[in-house]
């Protein structure tokens, strides 16, 4: 309840500002049929990025799949959450 509300009054704010809804709307359906598990990515050339202050999906998450599956790559992003393009100055910071 607690993630579900602060979800509410900060990240979904975000979206809506800054995503066409139709946008959101297609990237959501693609992620409640989507799979990123060990299991999934076993085998598979893959890299994963996750924002160090996500609240959605914990970094523990990442790392775990990073643990049962050594060949998968994993960059952590410092400062950033779950939607790290969202951040202000995203591309400037991590790309130069």
């Amino acid at each position: 309840e607690e993630s579900a509300a602060w979800f509410r009054q900060n990240l979904l704010k975000a979206y809506m500002e800054n995503m066409p809804l139709d946008y959101l709307v297609e990237g959501l359906n693609y992620l409640s049929l989507a799979e990123i598990s060990a299991g999934s990515l076993a085998g598979k050339a893959a890299v994963l990025c996750h924002g160090e202050e996500d609240k959605i999906a914990p970094v523990s998450e990442a790392l775990e799949i990073k643990k049962e599956v050594p060949e998968v790559g994993l960059v952590i992003l410092r400062k950033c959450g779950h939607a790290p393009f969202l951040n202000a100055g995203f591309c400037l910071e991590k790309n130069g």
